[in-house]
């Protein structure tokens, strides 16, 4: 499930709201979030230093960026 997100070249944010009713959405259903993931355009596929704030929402991150005429995805277990 992708959530809209305000991006600029120093990172990302969701709508506070928007990311409050969709957790709450998904606690409802019973439904666990497996992995966040977002991409690196500059290509990438290692977690920067803005990326440990995604820790708490799911046990994995999943990186996409450009690989030639691809996409890569990398993924991360986050250690606690």
């Amino acid at each position: 499930m992708a959530l809209p997100a305000k991006v600029s070249t120093k990172g990302f944010a969701i709508e506070p709201s928007v990311w409050a009713r969709t957790l709450e959405n998904l606690e409802r259903h019973h439904v666990e979030i497996w992995a966040t993931y977002h991409s690196h355009p500059s290509g990438r596929l290692q977690p920067s230093g803005r990326d440990h704030v995604l820790w708490w929402t799911s046990e994995r991150l999943l990186l996409l960026a450009p690989e030639g005429e691809r996409i890569a995805i990398a993924q991360y277990e986050w250690r606690p």
